[in-house]
Order: C-alpha cells, then sequence, then structure tokens
C-alpha cells in the first residue's frame, strides 16, 4: 500500500477514535515550497486528541509498530518511512496540547504548519507560508527556540538550501546561542553539515553565516585561518582564502554528481586549501603556497574529527586534498627528468578522474581567466598523455608475493618494498624475469653490505 493511501486509512481510524491527524513540518513546507513533490519526501506526522496506547494500537492494525527515538516517543509502522507522534508539553497534559501550541515551538515558521491528513486545508498560525513568499527565515517562537541551540545550525543549512535570508532578529538569537554549541553531539552538527553541502545550490551561505554569527572563528579554527589568510597574488584576485574556497564550493555543487564519491567530494572542496595558511611564504609583491596540498593534510584531519568519525570519507577527503595540485604539477614538470614514468606510477595508485574534477572546479573558484587557460591546457596535456601512455589500462603486477617466495625471499617487511621496486621497473617496460633477476641482485647486494 502506497503512504499516502495508508496515512488516509489511519487518518480515518483516528477520527473515529476521537483524535486528529495532521501532516507537520517539513514536508508541509516542502509541498507548499514544491520541492520533492515525487513522494521522497520525509513524513512526519503529529496526533491529537488521544493516547499513545490509543495510537500504537490503531498503528498495529497496519504492520508491526516500532518505537523511535532516545524517548521513544516517535512511533513508525515497519516499511514504512513515516514519524507519527504525540505533540508534548511541560505545561500541559499531552493529550490537552492545541495544534497552534505545538506549532509554536517550532523552530522557524515555515516548519510551523501543518496539514489536515483527511481534508489537506492548511494551517498557518505563523505566517510560515509569507516567509516562504518572501524568502526569509524566522524564528516561531523566542522563548522555544532557545531551548536547542542545535537551531542555530538549521538556520544556517536552511537559508542555504532553500536560498533564503536569515531575519536580523533571529540572526541575533543564533549569535545569543553560539556560547551553548560547544554542548551540541557531533553527529547532530555533522548531520547538518550534509545537509548544506550535499542539498543547497549555494552552500557557501551556509559557512557565511556561520561565519557572520561568530561561529567559525569560536569552533573551527581550520576554517578560520582561511578567513584571515589573504592570497596576494594575481591568480587569486578574490582575496583570501576562504572567498576562493566559497567560491569552489558553489562551483562543486554543480559538479559533485560527476564525483564516484559527492559527499566526500564536497568535504574536499571546502578543505582543499586548508594548508595554504602554513604554506604562506611572501616572495616580493606575492605570496605563494609551495607544498600547500601536503601541509593542509593535518588541518583537513583536525577539521574533519570534529565533525565526524568516518574512516572512509577521512580517506577520500586526506588523499585528494593532498593530491589535487598533482595533475598541474605534473604538467608543469613535463620536461623534467623521468615525469612519464612519475606520471603512471601516481596514475596506479590514485583515481585521476577525481583529481581532474577538483582541479576543475578549483579553477572555476576564482575571478581572474589566468587559471582557466592553464587548465584547459593541462586538460589536452592529460588527455594526449593517457593515450600515449596507456594509462586507462588496467594495471596487472607481474610480480606479486608469491612470486617472490618461490625464488627462496622469506616474508618480511622488505616484501613491501622489493613489490615497489618491481613495479617501478614493470612500469619502465622490463619483463618479468628481468625484474627478478634484479631483485635476487639487488637482495645480494644488500646482504652484502650488512656483512660489512
Amino acid at each position: 500500500m502506497r503512504r499516502e493511501d495508508i496515512i488516509t486509512q489511519i487518518a480515518r481510524d483516528i477520527t473515529v477514535e476521537g483524535g486528529e491527524m495532521y501532516y507537520v513540518g517539513g514536508y508541509v513546507r516542502d509541498e507548499i515550497m514544491g520541492i520533492n513533490v515525487d513522494g521522497v519526501n520525509d513524513i512526519d506526522i503529529e496526533v491529537y486528541k488521544i493516547h499513545l496506547e490509543k495510537l500504537k494500537e490503531v498503528l498495529s492494525r497496519y504492520g508491526e509498530v516500532k518505537f523511535m527515538g532516545k524517548s521513544y516517543e516517535i512511533l513508525q509502522i515497519k516499511g514504512y518511512d513515516i514519524d507519527f507522534s504525540i505533540p508534548h508539553s511541560e505545561m500541559k497534559n499531552t493529550q490537552d496540547i492545541s495544534l497552534q501550541e505545538a506549532l509554536r515551538r517550532r523552530d522557524f515558521r515555515f516548519n510551523a504548519m501543518a496539514m489536515d491528513c483527511l481534508t489537506k486545508k492548511l494551517y498557518d498560525y505563523f505566517q510560515g507560508q509569507k516567509d516562504i513568499k518572501e524568502g526569509r527565515i524566522r524564528h516561531t517562537d523566542k522563548d522555544s527556540f532557545m531551548e536547542d541551540p542545535l537551531r542555530v545550525y538549521r538556520a544556517c543549512q536552511f537559508s542555504a538550501r532553500f536560498n533564503m535570508k536569515i531575519d536580523e532578529d533571529t540572526m541575533k538569537l543564533c549569535k545569543n546561542l553560539v556560547p551553548r554549541l560547544k554542548n551540541i553531539p557531533q553527529e547532530r552538527i555533522y548531520e547538518e553539515f550534509n545537509k548544506a553541502l550535499l542539498k543547497s545550490q549555494k552552500p557557501s551561505v551556509f559557512f557565511d553565516n556561520m561565519r557572520e554569527m561568530g561561529i567559525v572563528k569560536e569552533y573551527f579554527p581550520e576554517l578560520y585561518a582561511m578567513v584571515k589568510c589573504d592570497h596576494n597574488n594575481p591568480y587569486y584576485q578574490e582575496g583570501t582564502i576562504w572567498t576562493h574556497t566559497m567560491m569552489v564550493l558553489d562551483r562543486a555543487a554543480k559538479f559533485k554528481k560527476a564525483s564516484k564519491n559527492p559527499r566526500g567530494f564536497m568535504y574536499l572542496a571546502l578543505c582543499h586549501d586548508m594548508g595554504k595558511p602554513v604554506a604562506k611564504k611572501d616572495q616580493g609583491d606575492r605570496s605563494v603556497f609551495d607544498n600547500h596540498g601536503e601541509e593542509g593534510v593535518a588541518a583537513a584531519r583536525s577539521f574533519l574529527s570534529r565533525l565526524t568519525i568516518e574512516r572512509r570519507l577521512k580517506d577520500y577527503v586526506l588523499e585528494m586534498t593532498k593530491n589535487h595540485m598533482k595533475l598541474f604539477e605534473f604538467h608543469r614538470g613535463e620536461d623534467n627528468k623521468d615525469s612519464d614514468f612519475k606520471l603512471k606510477k601516481f596514475f596506479i595508485h590514485h583515481d585521476i578522474d577525481e583529481i581532474m574534477l577538483i582541479s576543475i572546479v578549483d579553477s572555476l573558484g576564482r575571478t581572474c581567466d589566468g587559471k582557466l587557460e592553464e587548465l584547459e591546457i593541462m586538460k589536452e596535456w592529460m588527455k594526449n598523455k593517457r593515450k600515449k601512455l596507456k594509462l586507462d589500462e588496467a594495471f596487472v603486477p607481474l610480480i606479486k608475493g608469491d612470486d617472490l617466495i618461490q625464488q627462496g625471499f622469506k616474508p618480511s617487511r622488505e616484501f613491501v618494498s622489493l613489490l615497489d621496486r618491481a613495479e617501478d621497473l614493470q612500469i619502465k617496460g622490463k619483463s618479468k624475469e628481468e625484474i627478478l633477476q634484479h631483485l635476487k641482485e639487488c637482495s645480494k647486494k644488500t646482504k652484502k653490505q650488512r656483512l660489512y
């Protein structure tokens, strides 16, 4: 049975029992804004004028009922992504709270609307539709808003997702809540970051709001370092590293679906230049940032650790932060000795398509055209190199651990260096027999050196 159909059936049963049932929150907001109308919305439903046990009894007619949430106040029917709850108030008995009072406790006015599940009548006591039309985010009730500091991050991400401006009075309340943000669990903050980065056309709005509120300075030193650091370089006429990073973020939002790891790619766009404040050196009338990719790994690791313990995301972002300039570096060093060998070896162990993608958005995230010209030249060069060096052909190692054992080598830490050396020789065109012979000779020399 479709979600909408089962909701209608349950609403009829609730009415028979003397209750009322309403769609609330983001589902109503998104319906009014015309977002996700294809049925993939999260559905939140509130039930009034009946007790929790009666609600459970009605829902159990349609399947196994599960209690969700830390306080087990949310009910779900197994197999349906619908949250049912009974609104509560600290001041009144649960079954006596009114719809208007329950909606008043919601964070923002455009989230404080309800729709009757049967009649589809809209209840908008706090001008939520007006705020949507005017493109502004206003808190619903001052006292209720101050109860949950997470609403500060929610204000920032809603502003980015829906291209809406945070109301001046609401901004003041958010600033007052900043000292309390330290008490929010890491995973809840991470969730708001993910929504801003993956659901916004301009995720920079999320971070610019955080900066204005003082959150960046207070809680994210790796980001704040970029605010204070000026590029002082003709390639970066947009000014600070922060400004450039925000431009890259917005470009990345348009390219993220091309990435194999969209979420990781968005965090990469945010972290890719975190090494510049550390690497910055003045040379005459300009600044340079040599090795800022490598320098940025520590800052990116520290920043991500404030948000998540997710290993896969961290590994992706740290590796890509370190290597995000590599294609430009290979191109600039084309005339160096062994340049083709180094490129091919790098290609074996890294995803060049992902590095090319960050190279593109990094180049687009600025106000001058010089980097775009270099980008187009590098892309054409890379295209020719892929063909010439057959870089897209799968690399199958000629030498493996079993081959070394068969040649009399004993398994040890030395295997890693031996296999790496074998890979180098294979890249240079040596046969399996030639590689094994070379490794034997190297091993004999090593043993003789140890004797002396």
